[in-house]
């Protein structure tokens, strides 16, 4: 679990560093992330409610990728509606690191998923870094 969360972690840093570039060139990346975030959410549901350790995660990448506010809230209330309040608290605080951070260069981007895995499970890991 925690390498797939490590793994979605590098992922969701490489989107945020490329996607306003993307976006500059009149791309939307995220426009049918967007659209099936919505339909979930009118129906209720929310990625087949995705398990415990990556709910942080998945409010980060909400957050950080989407830049709709509004849509933010709603997954927000969701989250609240479900009682995955800590859960909520740790992907605003992932968010928060990670636009304050702005990891931005390969060490700091390994900085950044190391002090993500700390903020998503509430413990550091001794990470090793293959070449």
């Amino acid at each position: 679990m925690v390498q797939q969360v490590a793994e979605q972690l590098a992922s969701l840093i490489e989107h945020r560093i490329f996607y306003p570039q993307m976006w500059r060139m009149s791309l939307d990346p995220t426009l049918q992330y967007r659209k099936g975030l919505e339909a979930l959410l009118s129906q209720d549901k929310l990625y087949g409610a995705p398990v415990s350790a990556k709910r942080s995660l998945t409010y980060a990448e909400v957050a950080l990728l989407i830049h709709d506010p509004a849509l933010t809230r709603r997954v927000e209330q969701w989250y609240v509606r479900r009682g995955w309040s800590e859960q909520l608290n740790r992907g605003k605080r992932l968010t928060h690191y990670l636009m304050t951070f702005n990891p931005d260069t390969p060490e700091k981007k390994r900085t950044a998923v190391g002090a993500g895995l700390a903020i998503v499970f509430g413990r550091n890991y001794d990470l090793t870094w293959l070449p």
